[in-house]
């Protein structure tokens, strides 16, 4: 909720690209835990078939990346990356997405896998 406790909202517990936003954002205005989910050794992991099929191109791309200057490439990783690395909760009372370094050994143990 916006106000004067909390200027900005969260992103929408059910809106992948409203995260990929916040990430884009934070690591632009220099959060240094968000650049390095991003960018570098400790960037986040993917799952290759979750980056194959990836199809955003430049003409879709949203207004808020163009604005920051994310090319079709970096957006399309960031999505395969949230993909492989962020679950999704969804209860009667609750719901969220929930970034969990679990997960993502998880997947990486399981890729390959059949």
């Amino acid at each position: 909720a916006d106000g004067a406790v909390c200027p900005r909202r969260l992103p929408r517990a059910d809106d992948l690209d409203e995260l990929m936003e916040e990430c884009c954002r934070r690591a632009a205005r220099g959060d240094e835990g968000v650049e390095r989910m991003l960018l570098g050794p400790w960037q986040m992991s993917h799952l290759p078939r979750h980056l194959e099929i990836q199809d955003t191109d430049e003409d879709s791309l949203p207004a808020w990346a163009v604005e920051l200057g994310v090319d079709v490439d970096s957006y399309n990783l960031l999505a395969a990356q949230l993909q492989t690395n962020v679950a999704r909760f969804a209860g009667e009372a609750l719901a969220g997405l929930v970034l969990n370094p679990v997960l993502r050994l998880c997947n990486h143990a399981c890729d390959g896998a059949p």
